[in-house]
């Protein structure tokens, strides 16, 4: 489990989370990362949902990851059930 506090990383432009093999929980509070640009994320296996928090990164402007399953996939899409938590960010590229 990781939580990224309310006024956390104020100063933080990018983040790439990789290789967290043992990762299935992400948290991530309002005012947290506020000036976030490029979010990056790899080799997650044991993380089943985006956290709700990225929609209030509103700086957000790239979002990278690769998604183990299709069920991942298919709630980050357009329609999906978790779709609004991405679809503020402009560059979307999740394969």
């Amino acid at each position: 489990r990781m939580v990224c506090s309310g006024g956390g990383f104020p100063q933080l432009h990018k983040l790439e989370l990789s290789g967290l093999l043992d990762l299935e929980e992400w948290i991530v509070e309002e005012g947290s990362m506020p000036l976030l640009h490029t979010l990056t994320i790899r080799n997650c296996r044991k993380l089943k949902e985006l956290p709700d928090g990225l929609r209030f990164i509103t700086s957000l402007e790239e979002l990278d990851m690769n998604t183990h399953t299709l069920e991942f996939w298919k709630k980050l899409s357009r329609g999906g059930e978790e779709y609004y938590k991405v679809q503020h960010i402009p560059l979307l590229n999740i394969i």
